[in-house]
């Protein structure tokens, strides 16, 4: 269904801001269906990303790996 309305173009609007993806994540998620303010959606995402949380990967950045020119 989500796939069809995307396609059709339903109530779909066109945006340069990577923060309209963490809302549409959120919503998706059941975690924030409509903002009150700007953020929240993305800061609702964020603490249920904290409480289930497992750790944190292993991660070296290529500048400090030596591999960035």
């Amino acid at each position: 269904m989500l796939l069809e309305a995307l396609k059709k173009k339903v109530n779909v609007a066109p945006t340069s801001s990577a923060g309209r993806l963490f809302d549409a994540v959120s919503a998706i998620c059941g975690l924030c269906a409509r903002s009150s303010f700007e953020g929240q959606a993305p800061m609702r995402l964020e603490g249920a990303a904290a409480r289930i949380a497992a750790g944190t990967y292993p991660f070296t950045s290529p500048k400090k790996a030596g591999n960035l020119r």
